[in-house]
């Protein structure tokens, strides 16, 4: 994802699908702080009450309304695309350095070079054409 994809207007159906995930986040908010708590709290009961209503509200904005949510979706997609690029670059520097430069260090000390394998006698590293190609295949390149 891009950073300008962030801004853009999202369509019904991608946040029909956010609704969702949110009531989805909801419910394990809510299941959370159910098992948390062995004894219901009298602070519990009101956090409870707060995410049961919501949960029934968000699932039927993302039904008939999906457009509502688009604010929502807007400032989400713009508070964690920061950590979704640190992530992402992350993640690739890890593939990096621990997978393709170790391979690459071992295939140096072994001598091997699959890139170029070079004849050692020759005396250029030019390799000839097979065969000079005729003048009317450059009409035809395809």
């Amino acid at each position: 994802m891009r950073w300008r994809d962030a801004w853009d207007i999202p369509t019904s159906s991608k946040l029909r699908t956010f609704g969702w995930l949110l009531v989805t986040a909801l419910l394990i908010a809510m299941a959370a702080r159910v098992m948390r708590a062995s004894v219901l709290s009298s602070s519990a009961i009101p956090m409870l009450i707060v995410l049961g209503a919501a949960i029934p509200i968000v699932s039927l904005i993302a039904i008939y309304r999906p457009g509502w949510l688009a604010p929502i979706y807007r400032i989400w997609m713009i508070a964690v695309f920061p950590i979704g690029f640190i992530i992402h670059w992350g993640l690739w520097l890890a593939v990096f350095w621990c997978l393709v430069v170790p391979l690459g260090v071992v295939q140096r000390l072994l001598g091997r070079d699959r890139l170029r394998q070079a004849d050692k006698d020759s005396a250029t590293l030019w390799k000839p054409d097979a065969q000079p190609r005729a003048a009317r295949h450059f009409w035809r390149q395809y």
